[in-house]
């Protein structure tokens, strides 16, 4: 859920500006980003994404939508690369593009070592399917989940 932008004052924008390296054809955020690599620009006691606030200033508050890029660099704020979309829509963006992480490159993706490894010291019961470790009952998952720090999301039952 992303937090109503309040309205930018006269010394606000001169601030946001000031931050902002209009050189290049992206416009690249210059101070402070999330771990993201989103810029982050606080207003009020609240940080904001700065290309969220770099398309307020251009077109008003996305409201619940995200602001994509047609760029697809993260520290980009150039209004004219961003656009409007739903969660799917930009899913399907980076689909479309080959953005997404894959295999061992994701870092929510267990490493076929890794399974072999929890299967061997938790349970033969379980058996792996591609990235995904199958379980035949519910109570190997916090078992499989406390080992190593592997998120539920990257579990499911069989």
């Amino acid at each position: 859920m992303n937090k109503p932008i309040p309205k930018l004052t006269d010394a606000d924008l001169a601030r946001f500006w000031g931050k902002v390296d209009k050189s290049g054809d992206c416009w690249l955020w210059t101070m402070n980003t999330f771990k993201s690599g989103y810029g982050s620009f606080g207003i009020r006691d609240y940080s904001y994404r700065a290309h969220r606030i770099s398309y307020t200033i251009a077109n008003g508050d996305p409201g619940e939508l995200n602001v994509n890029h047609t760029c697809d660099n993260p520290r980009c704020v150039n209004p004219l690369h961003l656009w409007l979309g739903t969660q799917r829509e930009g899913m399907d963006d980076k689909v479309a593009k080959d953005r997404q992480t894959k295999g061992e490159a994701n870092v929510h993706v267990l490493t076929e070592r890794q399974v072999k490894r929890f299967l061997y010291q938790i349970n033969p019961m379980l058996h792996s399917v591609g990235n995904m470790v199958l379980m035949k009952g519910p109570s190997e998952l916090s078992n499989i989940v406390n080992h190593g720090g592997i998120s539920e999301e990257n579990v499911t039952r069989d």
